[in-house]
């Protein structure tokens, strides 16, 4: 069994199910024929900011940094690197998302994530999109087994 996760699956010919990734009534919901919705918009605002909150690969490599999950940043900051190439810290804040040391990435990869607001950054457990997300996989699962 396949389960693809958002844009760019298509349920019964790429890959077995796919679990809806947008933002909407429909996210987390099981597609079992035809394509999730396409990539769109700007993601949810979090304190005024959307995608500039995020850091995108600009070159393939391995991407390293001594940071984790939570870890204060100041705009600017280093926050790893992928090969010479250093990664800054996009906005002040705290570290939401951040891709593990070591990894092997591609260009275009979403490596960082930082959550402006400071000490009400909500960095642990679950947000509400990955939960539903992971509720529609569990369902896929529980369902094709």
């Amino acid at each position: 069994m396949t389960i693809g996760l958002g844009p760019n699956f298509i349920a019964g010919e790429t890959i077995d199910v796919v679990i809806e990734t947008a933002w909407g009534e429909r996210l987390g919901n099981i597609i079992r024929e035809g394509p999730s919705l396409p990539l769109s918009g700007e993601p949810k605002a979090i304190a005024g900011h959307e995608r500039d909150r995020f850091v995108y690969a600009t070159s393939e490599g391995q991407f390293i940094t001594k940071l984790k999950i939570g870890d204060r940043v100041n705009q600017g900051d280093p926050v790893a690197s992928i090969g010479e190439l250093t990664i800054l810290a996009p906005l002040t804040g705290r570290l939401r998302g951040l891709t593990h040391d070591g990894v092997w990435v591609g260009k275009g990869t979403k490596i960082v994530e930082v959550d402006p607001r400071g000490k009400t950054a909500v960095v642990n457990g679950l947000g509400e999109r990955p939960a539903r997300i992971a509720d529609g996989v569990l369902k896929a699962v529980e369902t094709l087994v």
